[in-house]
Parts: structure tokens; sequence; C-alpha cells
């Protein structure tokens, strides 16, 4: 019985790090494959979340001749992983950016590393014991002096460097999606894998691991050694959302550099980009385009084109995209992905009702969406409801 309490404990202690390995593994096979660097930062970030919670293992294990190594690595991985992640979300969603900035981002957590280390090679082994028992799984700073001491008020400057780091990365994080998003929805009516795939959960994830983390580091691990239960609750948690994360990553595929590059790869009129006109004759002329823009799109029925884009308007019209753009998004006040798919899910309820028995992978792709899946998105968004529900409630 004790030795299958002890394996239990082992395997809820490693839950969170087992999880960082198998992304870590697919995600390499994916940069792999695709040699990205949006891949890449998502990989570093994996490899650098396993560190940390290799040292919550090797905390939660006591193995104490490890702690010294494994709590410098800890002190720097836990102060690199909410820039390491803000630095993922730069890949996926800007083009141009200072990438050489990583590494001031990084500079808190390469200092942290820095001094732990060096105070823990300058420490002999009683005060590092001293250190240990008192500090990480007391939560104390009394008693300590020298060596020690400083140790200890080392690691309390983390855990508020740590604080500060969550805010920034939520609020940043969250400006860069939201821009990104809004180019994605400007350019494409399936927007489904090119917006940053389940976008709502990696920002609730953030808001719930930012939480759970500042607790945590508030609280101290020590509070979770001391009842052994308690630790199923923080490893279960990080490794629920650990595989979001990483599940998230492994689906992101599309990024701004490959949107950049689709616009870069088309024929278009080479007139300057336009910013919204005010004149009476530029109004006259985005309006002139927006009915050629009708014409086309709806009594022509381009809307039922599957993969449908701004660019491929742009190329039936003869005209620069940026002009679709005004005509559609200021003159019109839709995005491109509101005004197709608006125009696909009345078509589907026509469709449905000239021809009931039609299944529903069958109205989908007959109305342009891509796959089934695409077509329930935009219903329950522009109809409030899911298809069944609205069809019981029109009968």
């Amino acid at each position: 019985m004790q030795y299958l309490c002890n394996m239990i404990n082992i395997f809820v202690a490693s839950m969170p790090m087992l999880v960082c390995l198998f992304w870590s593994a697919i995600l390499l096979l994916d940069w792999w494959e695709q040699r990205t660097k949006a891949k890449a930062r998502m990989l570093v970030y994996m490899l650098v979340a396993t560190i940390l919670y290799l040292g919550h293992f090797i905390f939660f294990r006591h193995l104490y001749e490890l702690m010294p190594v494994t709590d410098t690595l800890y002190c720097m991985a836990n102060l690199a992983v909410f820039p390491l992640y803000y630095i993922y979300i730069k890949e996926v969603t800007e083009e141009e950016w200072k990438r050489h900035w990583q590494v001031t981002l990084l500079v808190p957590s390469l200092l942290a590393g820095l001094v732990t280390g060096t105070l823990y090679f300058l420490m002999d082994d009683q005060q590092t014991r001293t250190f240990i028992d008192a500090f990480l799984y007391q939560n104390t700073i009394e008693g300590l002096s020298g060596l020690p001491q400083v140790q200890a008020i080392a690691h309390l400057s983390f855990k508020f460097i740590f604080a500060l780091q969550i805010p920034f990365v939520l609020v940043k994080g969250l400006q860069k999606i939201k821009r990104y998003d809004k180019m994605v929805e400007a350019n494409y009516a399936d927007i489904g894998l090119r917006k940053m795939y389940m976008v709502k959960t990696i920002l609730v994830l953030l808001v719930v691991a930012s939480i759970i983390s500042f607790i945590a580091n508030i609280l101290g691990r020590e509070c979770f050694d001391h009842v052994r239960w308690l630790v199923l609750i923080p490893s279960l948690t990080f490794s629920v959302l650990l595989f979001l994360l990483g599940y998230a990553g492994h689906r992101q595929n599309f990024t701004i550099h490959e949107l950049t590059l689709e616009n870069s790869n088309v024929n278009l009129p080479s007139e300057p980009i336009a910013e919204p006109q005010t004149t009476e004759e530029n109004k006259s002329t985005i309006e002139k385009l927006k009915d050629e823009i009708e014409r086309v799109i709806e009594q022509e029925q381009m809307f039922l084109q599957q993969d449908l884009k701004i660019n491929d308007v742009a190329m039936r019209l003869n005209t620069n995209r940026d002009y679709i753009y005004q005509a559609i998004n200021v003159r019109m006040g839709l995005s491109f992905s509101e005004y197709i798919n608006r125009l696909r899910i009345n078509y589907a309820i026509q469709l449905k009702e000239k021809n009931p028995d039609l299944s529903s992978s069958d109205i989908a792709f007959r109305s342009g969406f891509s796959s089934r899946a695409s077509f329930y998105r935009n219903f329950k968004l522009y109809q409030n409801c899911p298809p069944l529900t609205y069809r019981q409630q029109n009968k």
C-alpha cells in the first residue's frame, strides 16, 4: 500500500512536467516539418516549462542533493515562461518586430539564474541545507543570516518580478491577438484556423494561469508540501492548462507571415494604400465600388466560393484590396468575414427551406463553407442559436 501511494505521489508531482515533455516532442516534430519561427518559439516555451516543473518535482520529492541546481533553473524558468509566451504571441501576430527585444524581455530570468546559482555556489553545504529547510520548505527568513538570508531576499524579489510580468503579458498579449484577428477577419471569409486557434480559450487560460501562478507564488510551494493531497490541485490544474496551451500551439499553423506572403504573391493594381476618404468625389468612387462589390458577391453569388479572400474580390474588380476594405469595412460597417458569412448563412437557411432533406454537410458545402464545423460556428454566431434549434423554432 505504501509503495502504491508513493507511486501515485510521484505521478501527481510529475504530471505537469510530463505534459510539457509530451508537447515538446510534438512541437519538435512540427518545427522539423514546417521550420517556422512561431513553432520554434512555442517549442522553447514548452522546454522551459519542462525545466520549471522539473524543479517542482524535485521540490516535492525532497531530493535535497539536486535542489541547488534545480532551484536555480526553477528561478530562471519561472521568470521566463510568461515572457516566452508573449514572444510566441508576437511571432504569430507581428510580421516586423525587433527580435533582439527578446533578450530584454528575458533579462530578469537570466539575472535570476545568475544570482541564485552564484549564491548557491558560495554557500557551503550547511548553509544550503539551512536555506532550503527554512525558506523553501517553511517559507520563513527568521533565523537566516549571511548568504542564506541574501538568497531568501533574492527569491522574494523574484516573486515580486513574476507578479509584475503577469498583467504586462496579459494586456499586451490581448492587444496583439485582437489586432491580428481583425486583420484576418478583414482578409478572409474562412477564419477558423487562421485566427489564433482557441483564442478565447487561450485568453481564459492566460487569466487562470496568471491568477493561479500568482497565488502559488504568494503562498509558496511549501504550503502544498505540508498537505500532500493539496499537490493534486496545482498539478492537475497546470497539467490541463499546459495541455490546452500546447494543443493550441500545435494547431496554430497560420500566422501573420503567411498572411503577408499571400498578399505579396497576388498581382493587384499598384495604387497607393488609401486611407478612408472624406471628399465628395472620393466618397462617390467608394460608393460605386460598393455597388460593384454587392453585384459581384451577392447577385453573382461569389460568396459561395470556398475559402474566399478579399484578394479574390480585388482581382475580380481589378482594384486595390485597400479600396475593397474601405467599401466593406467603412461604408458597410462590416468586416470582410462577417459580410461573406452572413450571406452564406442566409443562403443556407433558404437552401434548407427549399430542400429539407439535405444533410447539414451538404448545406454547409453548398453555402460556401469549407467545413461543417465552420458552418455551425457561423450559424450560431449570426443566428444566436445552432441550426437544429433554429429549425425547431421556425417550424
